[in-house]
């Protein structure tokens, strides 16, 4: 298992998407364009035009960049998963659905409170299902 620095290797390097870093603004008057910038560059501009603004949010990049997060969790979960079969003795080839529900347990109780939590927890839940 990969313990140091409190499961660290289990954390995505992948930045969580905020839905601000996909805006962009635009500022137009009396119907002619002004400026555009990023949300970010806007929320610190000390001198803004005066004019209409106007904010949008680049839909298909943010939930891209969700999904490249969420896939990425996922492949780390799964990795974590497949370290505590390993280190715990569980085989997933003679009963997967024991294998299945040890993990679904063990996360259901402890997953808020981290990966040691669900460690601890798939140790407990481990000797019902060893061969």
């Amino acid at each position: 298992m990969n313990r140091d620095d409190n499961y660290a290797y289990y954390k995505t390097k992948v930045a969580y998407p905020s839905r601000a870093d996909f805006t962009m603004v635009y500022v137009t008057k009396k119907g002619s364009f002004v400026m555009s910038c990023s949300l970010a560059d806007w929320s610190i501009r000390i001198n803004k035009p005066e004019g209409t603004v106007e904010k949008d949010v680049n839909e298909e990049a943010y939930k891209a960049a969700m999904k490249e997060y969420h896939k990425d969790q996922a492949r780390l979960n799964l990795a974590f998963r497949h370290d505590l079969e390993n280190e715990y003795g569980v085989s997933r080839d003679s009963n997967p659905d024991k294998a299945d529900k040890l993990y679904s347990l063990a996360w259901d109780y402890g997953h808020s409170a981290g990966y040691g939590e669900v460690e601890s927890h798939y140790d407990t839940f481990s000797e019902l299902v060893r061969d």
